[in-house]
């Protein structure tokens, strides 16, 4: 089974990340022409086709960076309460397969409310922090490589 998350691909590429790694994507050339390694380092010619379809995607989700706790916490519990809710319907629910069941009381919809909240938002947070922590990365790249008008 592929753990690869496509993002954009031609017969020239594959833009694509993998599941369990949000912090890189990952480019195939289906060529190596313009590969240059000198003593210590690579350059990677990329096409500017291929550049400029890749720079249109984002390598993973920075939307938790621009929310503030509260708002976190409003989603986790919006989120809680749907999955308890989902929980107790399909335990009610004769036609709902044991593995459906099976699989929500390993995501915890078993536990109390306040539990599943608790750990959600640990979670979440902990999350958040890494996107804000990517997000001033970013900004202090961009301010020490200001984007310049391009030549006509």
């Amino acid at each position: 089974m592929s753990t690869k998350c496509s993002i954009a691909h031609s017969d020239e590429f594959h833009l694509y990340h993998e599941c369990c790694e949000d912090d890189c994507v990952y480019l195939r050339l289906n060529t190596l022409r313009g590969l240059m390694v000198e003593e210590d380092r690579v350059t990677l010619r990329i096409p500017i086709h291929v550049w400029e379809c890749a720079r249109q995607h984002p390598g993973t989700s920075l939307r938790l960076a621009t929310l503030t706790p509260a708002q976190v916490r409003a989603e986790v519990e919006k989120e809680t309460d749907e999955l308890i809710r989902d929980f107790n319907a399909a335990r009610r629910d004769r036609k709902t397969t044991k593995q459906y069941v099976g699989l929500l009381k390993m995501w915890g919809a078993h536990k109390p409310r306040k539990v599943q909240i608790a750990t959600a938002l640990k979670k979440r947070m902990s999350e958040r922090a890494r996107q804000k922590r990517i997000v001033a990365r970013v900004a202090k790249l961009m301010k020490e490589n200001p984007v310049r008008e391009s030549q006509p």
